[in-house]
């Protein structure tokens, strides 16, 4: 399964298509690193890092398959 990390745009311009105020989920090597180059850069760098914010990414909940429906005897004899 692929990692993703959530990125906030902090930021009051676009960054890499990414509007003001939005987030946006990148692939990832591990909890911390973008596999993405360019995230990689922008996140490196200290000065950057006040713009873009790590978010951290919940997993996606499992769900259980519902209950079967128990057949209810209908014979009236």
């Amino acid at each position: 399964m692929k990692q993703k990390i959530t990125l906030l745009n902090k930021s009051e311009a676009v960054i890499d298509g990414i509007k003001p105020g939005a987030t946006t989920q990148v692939d990832a090597v591990d909890e911390k690193t973008p596999s993405d180059p360019f995230w990689r850069r922008r996140l490196a760098d200290k000065s950057f890092a006040v713009i873009v914010e790590r978010k951290k990414t919940q997993p996606p909940q499992a769900t259980q398959p519902p209950e079967p429906i128990e057949e209810q005897d209908t014979d009236n004899e």
